[in-house]
């Protein structure tokens, strides 16, 4: 009988944007500074954006999303942790 493998809550999945050559010397040299590595400073980046209630909003705006649109998120907490949730579910 085979026992599967448990299942991870900090499951890691992968996401590979291509940058431009300014935005990655940007965030280059931002990390050099820091003394980190780009891809820490770039989930730095992300965490910072996705814990912004104006960012959120600002680009859901900017791509077209109503204001009572059923798939509008907002910022919240869920167990002590910044979550995005749904407006209206």
């Amino acid at each position: 009988m085979k026992v599967g493998k448990k299942q991870h809550q900090d499951k890691k999945t992968r996401v590979c944007p291509y940058l431009d050559s300014q935005l990655y010397e940007s965030i280059r040299l931002l990390a050099f500074s820091c003394r980190e590595s780009e891809a820490k400073m770039a989930l730095e980046m992300i965490k910072s954006c996705l814990a912004s209630e104006h960012w959120v909003a600002m680009i859901q705006d900017k791509y077209g999303v109503k204001k009572d649109s059923p798939d509008r998120v907002i910022n919240t907490r869920v167990d002590g942790r910044p979550a995005l949730i749904r407006m209206n579910p």
